[in-house]
């Protein structure tokens, strides 16, 4: 007996009753809005999106929408890090040109004393230097990747003791230096009244499918 998997059958059903594919693309919103564990929910808008937004060439998506998808996909990793649905989406949103070492992401949460980095190249941890300072002060991290991944541009870590106990501000800077000399930076400014902040670097032409 040959088994059709349930998206398979619903891609089916909808082109026989004329669903329009807008419709498709609203619907996978839904279902990642609801989980953003939803893999299948990805991996089907990923197939709506270059017939819904076709971009200059053919299977390829208008700039302007994927720079919205890149957001959207920026908040399903940052919310859980270890998940993997989101980051295979964002994989594919990204090029195949290797772009400058840079900061994509700093984010901080108070909430889960967290820091969470994403970079514009894969990195392995202990080939590059790492820091991140609070108010000129540097903390001590133990990194770690989504799904236990050695080579990732994704690495968050607990923050350490009482960084942010009081009510003061405070400003971070992160840094990553890689073996041949390049160097990027991430300055982020946290007030006493957030529970979160996040710098968002410049997302490199070349790392977009244009």
């Amino acid at each position: 007996m040959c088994f059709v998997h349930g998206w398979d059958y619903r891609r089916l059903v909808c082109q026989h009753a004329k669903v329009t594919l807008e419709k498709e693309l609203s619907f996978t919103m839904d279902k990642i809005a609801a989980n953003f564990s939803n893999y299948s929910a990805w991996h089907y808008r990923s197939s709506l999106l270059p017939k819904v937004h076709p971009g200059s060439r053919e299977g390829t998506v208008k700039e302007d929408v994927l720079l919205e998808e890149y957001s959207l996909v920026q908040n399903a990793t940052f919310t859980d890090p270890g998940d993997q649905s989101g980051w295979f989406y964002h994989r594919w949103l990204t090029g195949r040109e290797k772009p400058a070492l840079d900061f994509l992401l700093l984010y901080i949460s108070k909430e889960t004393r967290t820091v969470t980095l994403h970079l514009t190249q894969q990195i392995r941890i202990q080939e590059v230097e790492l820091t991140v300072r609070m108010n000129g002060v540097l903390l001590s991290f133990v990194w770690h990747a989504p799904n236990t991944l050695l080579c990732s541009p994704l690495w968050y870590a607990d923050i350490p003791g009482d960084a942010l106990v009081g009510d003061c501000d405070s400003e971070w800077k992160a840094t990553v230096r890689s073996r041949d000399g390049t160097e990027a930076h991430a300055d982020l400014s946290v007030k006493a009244s957030e529970q979160e902040a996040r710098f968002t670097g410049n997302i490199p032409r070349n790392h977009l499918f244009r």
